[in-house]
């Protein structure tokens, strides 16, 4: 609900008040810049309480890797196309993904054990 009234706020802005196309590119791309860099940096929410448990059982570890996987290949694309509002945001994205896979190496998932207990025999 939230993401469709930013939409229409966006569209609308660059429909009626933008005073050309190169202004209303310019401004989506620095948008969308903004929006990946968040959508990357998000896992990182978590940072302070995987330091903090010592284990990254509130993270995944599949999202985080592949967030540097595409993020790398997009920073490649944007880098093959010199276009800096593609490759620059998921440069830093690869960054911030590179950061949450660290994570993982450091402080590796505490594995839930079953507690043993003793068998009663009747």
């Amino acid at each position: 609900m939230i993401g469709g009234a930013f939409l229409l706020l966006v569209l609308g802005y660059v429909k009626y008040y933008t005073v050309d196309k190169e202004t209303a590119m310019a401004h989506l791309g620095l948008i969308g810049c903004c929006l990946t860099i968040i959508s990357y940096g998000a896992p990182l929410a978590s940072m302070f309480h995987v330091i903090r448990s010592k284990s990254t059982e509130s993270m995944s570890f599949l999202l985080s890797s592949a967030n540097f996987v595409v993020g790398l290949e997009w920073t490649m694309y944007g880098y093959l196309l010199r276009d800096y509002n593609v490759e620059v945001p998921n440069m830093i994205g690869t960054f911030l993904s590179a950061i949450q896979v660290s994570l993982f190496l450091k402080y590796p998932s505490r594995a839930v054990r079953p507690k043993l207990g003793r068998v009663s025999t009747m």
